[in-house]
């Protein structure tokens, strides 16, 4: 059998989820957003249901908040606490001591009307509903222990004071526990959710992370090496500028990634424009052939596709000795399809993640739920590179 550890008891009132700083803040803006909803649901439902009951139920000559300054009480401080949240920004903070009180005086409220009212059996019914009706309004585990606590010994005292029976002590007693209970595992749920959502929103930030250092290295390798080659080459500044001005419009376009919704550039343009600029070098004989008409895609495709462009020309240029080139963009309906086509070594790739800008084509294809592969021409040598997809919009 296990041992008991205070450790168990200390982990019921404080779970130990550990989250980063950035999900942590998350966290909490969420918990404070379900405290504010459900302390302004439930000054509303005690403003309503109080006093419609106390009417509903009245006997001929009774008044239900005459001489009954309790009842007075709880429509007070429920009016507070729906009142004050509203017109003071501040306050929002502080939604669950709101629920405190408010729950704490309608308690109170109900103890006194059973104790002191002839008609005890309708007041113990009727006071159980609230009671754990409360076990949805809560956020925090001590300060929902603390309106359940004091509640419980005030009506205990109230009771034994008034000399009421045992059994309906006994009775609320047991419902307290069970509404605590019941109100405990509710809680536990609302952090576990509350902490699985900041996690998924760390992951998401991750994630944001991998993708724009993976635009970094794709999108903007390639260009880099080619100003290399430019420096390299000795060729005049004015291409080395072009080519400059060029980096800097691509570092612009991965910002705008962050951004959603934002409208992009033509595909075929920024193929014909990487092209133009290779071809200045002089070393390689380009063949393009482009579709034109091309639609306006998903900035995200648009980059992936430009970078998978960019980083299998970069391989080519490095490590094919080729001297031709061909590149072909063709458009079928809602389909497109990439090929690059080199006179080089042969290369066969399956597709899978291996190596370092291999495995940023694979990802960035799977991103796109599109295919890319690589096979070698046994006829007149080299290799051709296949990308296929479907267009993607906003």
């Amino acid at each position: 059998m296990r041992a008991f550890s205070w450790q168990m008891i200390r982990r019921i009132f404080r779970p130990a989820y550990g989250l980063p700083e950035s999900a942590g803040a998350i966290n909490r803006r969420w918990l404070n957003h379900q405290a504010f909803v459900l302390s302004m649901g439930s000054s509303i439902l005690t403003l309503v249901s109080f006093p419609l009951y106390h009417y509903l139920t009245l006997r001929p000559g009774e008044n239900a908040f005459h001489g009954q300054p309790h009842r007075l009480a709880v429509m007070v401080v429920a009016g507070l606490c729906f009142l004050l949240p509203l017109l003071f920004h501040r306050l929002r903070r502080f939604m669950e001591y709101f629920s405190f009180f408010n729950l704490v005086v309608l308690f109170a409220c109900i103890a006194l009307d059973i104790s002191f009212s002839e008609r005890q059996r309708r007041y113990t019914t009727i006071g159980l509903v609230p009671l754990f009706g409360s076990s949805f309004v809560f956020t925090n585990v001590r300060v929902m222990t603390a309106a359940y606590g004091i509640s419980a010994a005030n009506f205990t005292i109230v009771s034994i004071v008034r000399e009421r029976m045992t059994e309906i002590i006994v009775v609320y007693a047991t419902a307290y526990f069970i509404a605590w209970w019941m109100a405990m595992i509710r809680i536990r749920s609302l952090y576990r959710i509350s902490h699985d959502q900041a996690r998924l929103y760390d992951r998401r930030v991750y994630d944001q992370r991998v993708q724009l250092a993976r635009n970094l290295h794709d999108s903007l390798g390639g260009d880099l090496m080619q100003l290399s080659l430019l420096l390299q080459e000795s060729k005049s500044s004015p291409e080395i500028l072009d080519l400059t001005d060029e980096i800097i419009l691509k570092t612009r376009n991965l910002v705008k990634t962050l951004e959603p919704r934002r409208k992009n550039e033509n595909l075929s343009g920024l193929i014909r424009s990487y092209v133009e600029r290779l071809s200045r070098f002089g070393k390689f004989r380009l063949q393009v052939q482009i579709d034109d008409a091309w639609p306006i895609v998903r900035i995200d495709q648009l980059l992936n596709i430009e970078a998978i462009f960019t980083e299998w020309m970069t391989n080519t240029i490095k490590y094919s000795d080729a001297t031709v080139i061909g590149i072909r963009l063709r458009r079928y309906d809602e389909r497109f399809a990439l090929w690059v086509i080199d006179d080089g070594h042969g290369f066969r790739w399956n597709g899978q993640k291996s190596g370092s800008g291999l495995r940023n084509i694979a990802l960035r294809a799977i991103l796109m739920d599109a295919r890319a592969f690589s096979r070698r021409r046994t006829i007149r040598g080299g290799t051709m590179f296949v990308l296929s997809g479907r267009l993607q919009y906003d």
